[in-house]
């Protein structure tokens, strides 16, 4: 809407100088010799050119440079008054200082108003430019033969057009030429003086005067505030509210509260566009380069600035309650509002989901570190996953440990764990089983370790427990050795498998030897806070290398197991012996001096 108000303001200027040129030529190709010439039908012509530009009056009036043409010109006024539709005096009493009405719509001769109250006889000696045609003729006939040079803001204009010879826009005018204030509300006029030429010399003006309330009139539906400034130092504020233009009072009138929200343009900016719009028009580029003046830039040979305008819109009180609410921002907040406490709840959830994974997920890390302790990784394969899917399993196996989500890795540990105590009853896969045929087995019991703890509260035997276990099962990882399972207070242990070894007997023996030096020293460390005759008990072992059988026995409570008689004679081994010292079968002694390691 702001826009269409600029553009009123573009148009309406740059068809007033269209006009007023085009006007212009064709009054110079009248017959007669200049400027003595009278246009017929002008007032028609005219006034049908006005309602382009929203005029309020068109004329045109010669330039008489002396006294001379001055008087050649009011005889050739009264002989063309019929011509023209006036009804001026065919007598000329050039004494007369106050010539009055009498009755009449037009004085004799060139006339001036004096002291801005009665029409008097232009005296001096030029130049005049009287008005001679105009439209509309009802309601300017009182202008005719009036001097235009004896009022000051018309001279400006007049001689600044005179000196450049080109179209010139006045300053804000408040007065008629009678000096009568005009209409309030409409508002204050300019004048555009188009230079008139008969071949290329200077013979008058031709003249367009508009109200810049007209200009705005049946532009927008909604109020807008615009403030008109000139480069003469002009100000004036126009309110427009659809088909009616409120004139506000010179000054800029808008509310200040609306700065920041205005729409700027000035005829620097209609210059600049002219080309795109108008380059085929009549007004040549000459006259566009001269007449869209920057603001400021411009003036004469006096010293004056030539008047170029600039106007801002601003939304009136009006559109800013039809247009302007909080609704919007109160929507938006509520809206960004609804958003933010979306976006709370979803990372409430996500932590509160987060958190239950990585404790599910530390529990079956746990129970797989149980696990892996229990089978080794061969029968534990077979047991969590179908034989077809063996080989995928090892594959997910190795990704997991590459990458470090724990969602990942946790929905890994499901998958491969989902089928960790299937129903044996209805099963149709073969039992999980192996034959090693070269194992050493080690059987390792506590001597004394009944009596003892049947002195001991609880949470001392399993602290006992816990540290000799704990220490074992740290020298077998060291020395590749399985720990198949505790009976009580035995530990037994197998190597040769799931992984054959060479020397499983030589690893056998060295590890049984390493947990009896162990022994020996937890138990002296612990006396201090486990009580006397700890530091009393001692390590029975047994070894014996052979064949066993080994295997997964799945149900509710699934247990690798070993079976054979090597494991018997490992048993006995361990019982027949002595604390402290490791009983060893003919078949691992065997096997030691073989590999020269015998005493």
């Amino acid at each position: 809407q702001a826009a269409r108000l600029i553009d009123a303001f573009y148009s309406n200027t740059i068809n007033q100088i269209w006009i007023a040129s085009t006007m212009g030529k064709a009054i110079s190709s009248q017959e007669g010799a200049f400027p003595f010439v009278t246009v017929p039908q002008f007032e028609a012509i005219g006034f049908g050119q006005l309602q382009l530009v929203r005029g309020s009056s068109f004329a045109w009036a010669p330039l008489l440079h002396n006294q001379t043409e001055k008087k050649m010109w009011e005889v050739y006024a009264v002989k063309a008054s019929q011509a023209a539709g006036l009804e001026l005096s065919s007598s000329f009493d050039t004494s007369a200082t106050d010539l009055g009405w009498k009755g009449r719509d037009a004085v004799d001769g060139i006339f001036e108003f004096y002291n801005g109250n009665w029409p008097a006889i232009r005296r001096g000696s030029g130049p005049y430019s009287p008005v001679w045609q105009i439209a509309p003729i009802a309601k300017t006939r009182k202008t005719v033969m009036f001097d235009q040079f004896s009022e000051p803001i018309r001279a400006k204009g007049l001689e600044q057009m005179i000196e450049l010879e080109r179209p010139v826009l006045s300053s804000l005018l408040m007065e008629d030429f009678e000096g009568k204030v005009t209409n309030e509300y409409r508002g204050p006029r300019s004048i555009l003086f188009s230079p008139l030429h008969f071949g290329s010399t200077l013979v008058g003006s031709v003249q367009i005067e508009h109200e810049w309330s007209r200009v705005f009139e049946d532009v927008t539906a909604e109020p807008f505030d615009v403030v008109l400034r000139s480069t003469c130092g002009e100000t004036a504020s126009f309110q427009t509210n659809g088909p009616s233009v409120k004139y506000l009072g010179a000054g800029d009138k808008h509310k200040h509260a609306k700065n920041g929200r205005e729409k700027v343009s000035s005829f620097g900016d209609l210059k600049r566009s002219w080309d795109a719009n108008f380059a085929d028009q009549i007004v040549t580029p000459e006259e566009r380069d001269e007449f869209f003046l920057v603001d400021g830039e411009n003036r004469d040979s006096q010293g004056r600035a030539l008047c170029s305008y600039s106007i801002k819109v601003y939304p009136a009180q009006g559109f800013e309650d039809q247009f302007f609410t909080p609704k919007p921002a109160i929507y938006s907040f509520v809206v960004s509002m609804v958003f933010v406490f979306c976006v709370l709840v979803f990372v409430a959830y996500n932590y509160m989901v987060e958190r239950r994974q990585r404790k599910i997920l530390d529990n079956l890390v746990r129970s797989k570190a149980v696990i892996d302790s229990l089978f080794p990784h061969t029968f534990r394969d077979r047991l969590f996953t179908p034989k077809k899917r063996r080989k995928e399993s090892r594959e997910e196996s190795r990704f997991l440990k590459a990458v470090a989500s724990p969602k990942i890795r946790l929905t890994s540990i499901l998958n491969e764990d989902a089928n960790l105590w299937p129903d044996v009853s209805n099963s149709r896969e073969e039992p999980i089983a192996e034959m090693f045929s070269n194992t050493t087995v080690i059987f390792a019991d506590i001597a004394g370790f009944s009596a003892w703890s049947s002195q001991r509260e609880p949470y001392q035997v399993f602290k006992l427990l816990e540290t000799i276990y704990a220490a074992f099962d740290s020298v077998a990882r060291s020395l590749s050795v399985f720990k198949v399972e505790t009976i009580g207070d035995c530990y037994v242990a197998v190597t040769g498998l799931p992984t054959p070894q060479e020397d499983h007997s030589l690893l056998m023996a060295r590890f049984a030897v390493e947990i009896i030096e162990k022994m020996s020293e937890l138990t002296k460390e612990l006396e201090i806070t486990l009580g006397p005759g700890t530091a009393d008990l001692g390590l029975r072992v047994g070894l014996h290398s052979g064949t066993v059988t080994a295997g997964v026995l799945r149900g509710e409570k699934s247990r690798f197991q070993l079976f054979g008689d090597t494991m018997n004679v490992s048993s006995r081994m361990e019982s027949t012996g002595t604390p402290g010292k490791v009983q060893v079968s003919q078949e691992t002694a065997d096997l030691i001096v073989a590999a020269r390691k015998g005493h």
